[in-house]
């Protein structure tokens, strides 16, 4: 392991000759370090021109999540189009409607499987690696059958006549999947996985597949072996207790508390009832479907827009942003709601649609990126079992109750139950203030040492971590700067 090196050290690192010891015992420790420094000097178009296929396996990983997003809004679409209404329906004021309880079990019985699912990839990729268990979690499910695409197809195929308005929809779902589980069978495996097992040479392997260049990937090497010692010098288990023991208790509740904020913020209940909510507000069946097509324009938007600046004012920004935006959105909705008038339903309507943009620009689009970056890296996989399992069993509550909530013959709520998830979302938004930290431009070893120096919630943008000055000195080292290294 790397000694300390000291701000003197640093600063008169041009003043006296650049030695590997300075750094270390052997020059791999140096290497791990300059490529942090590295990292943290390229910016996204070079590294787009440098590393392409690096951001196309991160695409296929991101389908995975078009993948969701598909399926629960063709669950929420499909209980809306006419046929299937009828079909499977009721009458219910001279229109038909899916039972109640029938709509709860449809979107309830995905989110309750999802908890399972989250505690059985966790132990199974630690034991046999993430490429198999995504495989096997893309086989299981093709067998068991992006939210744009399925509501120009609602749209489209509520029109038609007969059950292929809705069976095409159910369909399509098999074509996002197979794609996906084409992508994810030439995947490398997780580079991080390998070294903790041992695997270097197949490590090696997989992080040629990532980087262009073999110097960085060696580089990238030596820097996972590094965090991994760090972190297991720290953890001395690696059990589900110890997500919650010491510091690993506060990284654990930061990423439950914002996987959380997804249910309670509405989420299932807009992907799930989105077209019937419009329908229950008096909008038509074929123009409910036609307005779902805006939403989720600006859904696409809201996360564009994040993903082009996200970076530039970081994680608790957006985060916070969006927590607070939503309360304010949810609030005004519930609002109109309140007010019998077609002018305040047109309102609620326009509100209800710009759900989506807010969502995707603050909440929807660092949710993934905190809950990854904050757990340790040896706990990782099992922090976020933690987080997803208890984000999917209040998914699971909201999928039963909501329908109760808003269906006309119960609660009755409509536009109004905007106060309900208004209120939650306030909460969320005064504890993203206080408890949600900045990881933008962090690696995972310098957060590791930000949370064990419990380093308050504020500091973290600003707080100079040894890691930093390690890897500008190594870094100054390998590249040969003239000039004295900033820190």
């Amino acid at each position: 392991m790397a000694k300390e090196i000291s701000d003197a050290q640093i600063e008169n690192a041009n003043h006296r000759p650049n030695s590997p010891s300075d750094l270390g015992p052997d020059p791999g420790t140096i290497q791990g370090r300059a490529i942090q420094q590295q990292e943290h000097n390229r910016g996204y178009l070079e590294t787009l021109k440098k590393d392409p296929w690096l951001l196309f396996w991160i695409g296929v990983m991101l389908w995975t999540l078009i993948v969701r997003g598909f399926e629960n809004q063709s669950s929420g679409s499909v209980i809306s189009i006419p046929d299937f209404k009828q079909r499977f329906g009721q009458l219910q004021d001279g229109e038909y409607f899916i039972e109640t309880k029938w709509q709860s079990a449809l979107s309830g019985g995905s989110n309750a499987a999802a908890i399972v699912g989250s505690w059985a990839a966790s132990y199974f990729a630690d034991k046999f690696g993430v490429k198999p268990v995504i495989l096997v979690a893309a086989a299981i499910n093709i067998a068991s059958v992006g939210p744009f695409v399925s509501a120009i197809m609602s749209y489209y195929t509520s029109s038609w006549e007969g059950a292929w308005s809705w069976k095409s929809l159910i369909c399509a779902q098999w074509g996002f999947a197979v794609v996906g589980l084409v992508g994810q069978i030439f995947m490398p495996e997780s580079p991080v996985y390998l070294v903790r097992r041992g695997k270097f040479d197949q490590a090696r392997k997989s992080l040629n597949q990532l980087y262009s260049d073999p110097h960085d990937a060696e580089g990238h090497l030596q820097r996972i072996k590094l965090t991994l010692e760090e972190a297991e010098t720290q953890q001395d288990s690696v059990s589900y207790t110890d997500c919650f023991r010491g510091t690993n208790l506060r990284r654990t509740m930061i990423a439950i508390m914002v996987f959380l904020s997804e249910p309670m913020s509405g989420l299932g209940f807009v992907s799930n009832y989105g077209a019937l909510m419009y329908q229950y507000l008096g909008i038509g069946d074929q123009q409910s479907f036609l307005i779902q097509i805006g939403a989720q324009i600006l859904s696409m938007s809201g996360a564009t827009i994040s993903f082009l600046i996200g970076d530039m004012f970081g994680r608790r920004p957006m985060y916070l942003g969006g927590c607070i935006g939503l309360t304010l959105l949810l609030l005004c909705m519930g609002i109109a709601g309140s007010v019998d008038t077609n002018a305040a339903t047109t309102a609620a309507v326009g509100f209800y649609t710009m759900y989506n943009f807010f969502y995707n620009a603050g909440v929807g689009s660092n949710v993934y990126t905190i809950a990854g970056e904050v757990p340790t890296s040896v706990l990782r996989t099992k922090t976020l079992a933690v987080a997803l399992s208890v984000s999917a069993a209040v998914n699971t509550m909201w999928s039963f109750v909501a329908p109760y909530m808003f269906n006309p013959g119960y609660g009755g709520l409509k536009a109004k139950i905007g106060f309900v998830f208004g209120a939650f979302m306030l909460l969320f938004a005064v504890m993203a203030y206080f408890f949600v930290p900045e990881t933008r431009r962090r690696t995972y070893e310098e957060l590791d040492e930000l949370f064990m120096n419990r380093v308050p919630t504020r500091e973290f943008r600003e707080y100079v971590t040894l890691a930093e000055r390690r890897a500008a000195e190594a870094y100054q080292v390998t590249e040969k700067v003239p000039e004295a290294v900033r820190v």
